[in-house]
């Protein structure tokens, strides 16, 4: 599949696609506008040939979430319920700004920048750094940082004067990520958010399985010990995240 059809397949999936243009003259203008706009990204899928692959994502997206629900939600959930409970708490917090540890290979960030919050990712392996340079080349939304989130959180946290949700994921797991002097930094990164003037941020640090008190990984109860000794916040651990949000 080429470049023009991978982006139409990855837009119309995920209901991005533009459709300000008719397509082959199906303009659909009596139907309901979320009717219109199904059909024309439809009909742009079959005119690029695209409409199995299409079918057969969404239909692999959907079952992923639907199989993670009938097996009684067990951890860890998939990627897109994962972006779904971020963007809630975008959307609950009234939060626009969004600090991300762990580019990888952007989805994740792709996924909220999307929704035009200000967006700020920090990555340490230089090739997935350069990847998502390219990636999001032109995105006005998205920053790029490259570096150990545990020595630049605290760097981060000056420039921000108002809330923000900060999505913790900058551990070493193996495969292309990157290792630092330590598989997590995740101390160094709460040290630096919970100190923070501004006490209104959201946190959420994903993989919660893994702190079992092994590595550099905290035992996740002496972290939530940790964390609820901060009179702002309250922590909760559920779909394998650790969450930390602001007492309202």
């Amino acid at each position: 599949m080429d470049a023009l059809g991978n982006g139409l397949l990855r837009s119309a999936v995920r209901g991005e696609a533009d459709t300000s243009q008719a397509v082959s003259g199906h303009f659909c203008y009596g139907l309901p506008m979320k009717t219109r706009t199904k059909r024309r990204i439809s009909n742009m899928l079959r005119n690029a040939g695209l409409w199995g692959y299409a079918r057969a994502l969404t239909a692999k997206i959907r079952g992923d979430e639907r199989q993670w629900i009938n097996g009684g939600c067990h951890s860890p959930p998939p990627h897109g319920v994962k972006m779904k409970i971020v963007k809630a708490h975008l959307k609950k917090f009234g939060i626009a700004n969004f600090v991300e540890t762990g580019t990888y290979l952007g989805d994740t960030l792709e996924s909220i920048a999307k929704t035009g919050a200000k967006c700020l990712s920090i990555e340490l392996d230089t090739k997935l750094y350069r990847f998502a340079h390219k990636r999001f080349s032109g995105w006005k939304n998205v920053e790029l940082m490259q570096g150990n989130s545990g020595d630049l959180m605290h760097e981060v946290v000056r420039s921000l004067n108002e809330p923000t949700l900060f999505w913790l994921d900058g551990h070493y797991s193996g495969g292309i990520t990157a290792q630092g002097h330590k598989d997590t930094p995740i101390s160094e990164e709460l040290s630096a958010i919970l100190g923070h003037h501004v006490k209104g941020h959201v946190i959420l640090i994903d993989d919660a399985r893994c702190f079992n008190g092994m590595g550099d990984y905290p035992r996740l109860d002496q972290l939530i010990k940790q964390l609820n000794q901060h009179s702002h916040y309250c922590c909760e651990v559920s779909c394998d995240m650790v969450r930390i949000t602001p007492i309202l």
